[in-house]
């Protein structure tokens, strides 16, 4: 059975929400490294199970039939046990295989995933792609002198070793296009969902790495260094035009943390998607307070339809103090009012449950929602390694102190099968308080009833503790709600 190089798994992960997209977001950080493996030569296969309904037994059949040197898995801190299972996996079917773990959590728990996972042999910290090419270099030729290539973390002599970190990539041009082929990308079925428009067939696009700022409740800095670093407007058109004539997509997502950092390489980009006449409609985040009306109508004019952007809260003190966000509360309302004006979609996304957050802080946030002329998302606050909220989550004992991301599935106080494998973060406000602002969100302002509020999550519930849980916190706000309910329909 010849022998493939490296094989390449993306974990199964759990829909909390779908926002503009079905079926979730195709992984383009193995996208890129499959890219490399075509550029530098490597052989390779890709078995994305968010698309491939794969048993566990059809998996080890797969690694079987591929043989391969290396099995690489990118994950996300959600994802985290199912990628531990699929490294269990690939070791019981080979024990010689070597394992490599890349991805924002595992660049953030590099020693705890260590420390807890023994079947991972590698971790490939921060931004991949120079780092990957390295290591394979020495999986290939059997050479097993790990120590000069940066960025890694593994055991030497039964003890951990992380290795110098890699400084960031500067030319982000030097990159491959992503090779989307490798990721069964038309199963997708990946798809931009806005109103006023068609489903439109999509595709993924990065055309930044890195962000200058430091909000407590993001890692990014950490993944992707705190310098943003821009693919050229010409780059980025040469990707678009050959995912048009590939893939035949009607509509671009650009996945950029912030897609207005530089307003002048916005610019260059919309003057280069007009003068090229590509036809895309495209959505992108955006940071409000580096947004104004004449970029945004700009924008608009490129075949922009709709921008998301971080609110977070509607309290200027949670945003100036607890936070760090650096935006106004007027920016916010501004951002919003100027796209109304220009046919362009919003969806401001908030968070409630921030450290020392009270009820009435909460409420300034639905408020805030509710004035908005565009759509509004709220989320429950949750923590993740390497932020500042995990720091305080440890001080305030939210989290034990012994906590392990790898080891403690189930021992805080969350629901995985609804709001995904991250815990909570609950200081001020109680679960109940939390829970009846999201059903506020949900029924108020969003376009859901309460009565389909219901189905909706019921059919998330994957265990008979979740279910008791959820009915204890849900039945109080039903029954208030059906009795609201009652009464309007009595004073008619």
């Amino acid at each position: 059975m010849e022998q493939i190089d490296v094989l390449f798994l993306y974990p199964k992960i759990r829909k909390v929400s779908t926002s503009y997209r079905s079926r979730g977001t195709p992984p383009l950080g193995l996208a890129y490294l499959a890219a490399i493996c075509e550029r530098e030569g490597f052989s390779m296969k890709l078995l994305d199970l968010n698309v491939e309904q794969y048993s566990d037994v059809e998996v080890a059949n797969f690694i079987k039939q591929c043989n391969p040197k290396s099995i690489g898995v990118s994950f996300i801190t959600e994802a985290r046990f199912a990628a531990f299972d699929l490294f269990k996996l690939a070791k019981k079917t080979n024990p010689d295989i070597l394992t490599m773990a890349g991805g924002p959590h595992a660049t953030l728990c590099a020693d705890d995933t260590l420390n807890n996972v023994s079947d991972i042999d590698f971790i490939v910290r921060g931004e991949g792609e120079d780092t990957f090419t390295e290591l394979m270099e020495k999986i290939v030729e059997n050479n097993f002198d790990y120590s000069d290539i940066k960025g890694i973390s593994y055991r030497e002599d039964g003890k951990i070793k992380h290795n110098d970190g890699r400084l960031p990539i500067k030319d982000l041009d030097s990159l491959p296009f992503t090779a989307l082929d490798q990721l069964s990308f038309d199963r997708y079925n990946f798809k931009i969902e806005v109103p006023g428009y068609k489903h439109l067939k999509a595709a993924p696009v990065l055309t930044s790495r890195g962000c200058p700022f430091k909000c407590n409740f993001c890692a990014t800095t950490k993944v992707w260094g705190a310098k943003w670093r821009f693919r050229s407007p010409k780059n980025i058109i040469s990707e678009l035009e050959l995912l048009k004539d590939k893939y035949n997509i009607e509509a671009v997502w650009f996945v950029d943390d912030n897609f207005n950092s530089n307003n002048k390489r916005v610019k260059l980009i919309c003057e280069e998607l007009i003068q090229r006449n590509l036809n895309l409609k495209w959505i992108c985040n955006i940071r409000v307070d580096r947004a104004d009306r004449e970029q945004l109508e700009l924008m608009s004019q490129a075949g922009c339809i709709s921008i998301e952007f971080g609110a977070e809260s509607g309290s200027q003190r949670i945003l100036d103090e607890i936070i760090e966000k650096r935006i106004k509360v007027k920016q916010i309302i501004d951002v919003d009012r100027w796209c109304s004006e220009l046919g362009i979609n919003t969806d401001a996304q908030f968070i409630i449950s921030h450290p020392t957050e009270t009820f009435e802080d909460a409420k300034s946030t639905i408020n805030l929602m509710k004035s908005l002329k565009g759509k509004s998302t709220l989320q429950i606050l949750k923590i993740y390694p390497g932020t500042d909220v995990e720091k305080i989550a440890l001080q305030k004992g939210i989290l034990p102190q012994n906590f392990s991301w790898a080891k403690d599935k189930g021992k805080t106080d969350y629901m995985p099968s609804i709001t995904g494998d991250a815990p909570l973060f609950l200081d001020k406000l109680t679960l109940e308080q939390v829970t009846e602002l999201m059903t506020i969100a949900w029924t108020e302002i969003g376009s859901f009833s309460i009565f389909y509020l219901v189905k909706k999550v019921l059919r998330k519930i994957r265990s008979p503790k979740e279910f008791y849980r959820l009915t204890k916190l849900g039945l109080p706000i039903l029954l208030k709600k059906c009795r609201n309910l009652l009464v309007k329909q009595t004073k008619k």
